[in-house]
């Protein structure tokens, strides 16, 4: 098992929200994002 330490993915943008792809497979993605204080994590849907 990969074991990812969080610490390292720490990166915060004043401006926007920062991201980082922790782990990519053809059955799901795990993204870390980082918000700094006050910025708003933006509304994510699908069209169905």
């Amino acid at each position: 098992m990969k074991k990812i330490n969080l610490s390292e993915t720490r990166k915060f943008n004043p401006i926007a929200m920062d991201s980082s792809l922790l782990h990519d497979s053809p059955y799901f993605k795990i993204i870390n994002f980082n918000l700094s204080a006050g910025q708003i994590f933006p509304v994510h849907s699908h069209e169905i």
